[in-house]
């Protein structure tokens, strides 16, 4: 199934939840003549959750088989002091606003290696995941795996080769300017939004090094610790830069969301996709940029130049490895 077909998803869960395990339990009680009379409804219910808890516990048994079988140990579960774990999740709920919660931190590279390169196939997305994020990230690498992965992946890695030493200068010059911001500020003794700050120089550095084209949001108005308006997931200026930065942040935001809430959270976006706005933000953001370098690949088509890809910026060689489509 698509993922862009969530509410269809959920429909179907739905039914094979509830309808299913009802359906049984009817045609139990024709086939045996039985009549329950008014204990029909909670018995159909009662059913209904001993379906449930029977699957999950064939779930749970198949899980430990396999375990045993591959000589691995499963991963301890918390178990709380109220019924279903309840306590548990309410302090999830509060975590997810104050810390960092289900993130794996590490400062061995080779932990790094291996979930990014060498044992990525390990970590396989899922079609929860999928779908969760495909109308923020679509069909790209950051939201597919298997072929279509690997398809993106062989499409990228000519550019990002050792050769192209002089990408370096771009994240050294924006650095520089970066930490004359810094300096200037501590010099004054103003505050400075540090997470602002890395934003914008992230922002300026990889649209150069992407797209060949600086967005210069370090010229732009800074925020004011303390007093510019607040954002989603820190300081937020009124401008452009803070529209797409708010954008982009409040759709990581409904992501999350959407995890935490577990396969139901299409029931909250039935009359509409909860990130549809601050997508559009986004790609009118990025949708001129893309344009421009389609319409340069045209030109020098047209012209019959070829350049070699240590001149080409990842834009310009994304669109060439695709025959200019979009």
């Amino acid at each position: 199934m698509n993922p862009n077909q969530f509410r269809l998803r959920l429909l179907l869960d739905l039914f094979q939840l509830f309808a299913v395990p009802a359906i049984v339990f009817s045609l139990i009680l024709r086939l045996s003549c039985q009549r329950l009379g008014y204990l029909t409804v909670p018995a159909h219910l009662a059913f209904v959750i001993a379906w449930a808890f029977a699957k999950r516990s064939i779930f749970d048994f198949q899980r430990y088989r396999d375990a045993q079988r591959l000589y691995a140990k499963q991963i301890p579960r918390v178990v709380g002091k109220w019924p279903g774990n309840v306590d548990v999740l309410v302090k999830m709920l509060k975590a997810f606003k104050t810390a960092y919660v289900l993130d794996i931190i590490t400062m061995d590279h080779e932990h790094t290696k291996f979930v990014l390169a060498t044992g990525f196939n390990h970590f396989w997305r899922g079609y929860a995941q999928k779908e969760r994020m495909e109308n923020v990230f679509g069909v790209g690498i950051f939201n597919r795996d298997d072929d279509v992965w690997k398809m993106h992946r062989n499409m990228t890695r000519p550019f990002f080769a050792r050769e192209r030493i002089s990408d370096f200068d771009i994240f050294e010059r924006h650095a520089q300017r970066t930490l004359a911001i810094l300096s200037s500020h501590s010099s004054s003794c103003k505050p400075s939004e540090a997470q602002d700050l890395y934003s914008r120089f992230t922002t300026d550095a990889a649209s150069e090094f992407l797209f060949g084209k600086n967005l210069d949001t370090l010229s732009g108005d800074l925020p004011i610790p303390g007093v510019t308006h607040m954002g989603p997931k820190g300081s937020q200026t009124r401008d452009a830069w803070g529209s797409f930065t708010g954008a982009f942040e409040m759709s990581q935001q409904i992501i999350t969301d959407r995890s935490r809430i577990g396969w139901l959270w299409p029931l909250f976006e039935i009359f509409g996709d909860k990130s549809a706005p601050y997508v559009e933000v986004i790609r009118n953001w990025l949708d001129p940029l893309v344009g421009q370098a389609l319409r340069d690949h045209e030109a020098t088509k047209r012209a019959g130049v070829h350049s070699p890809i240590a001149d080409k910026t990842f834009l310009e060689h994304l669109v060439d490895s695709s025959n200019g489509e979009c």
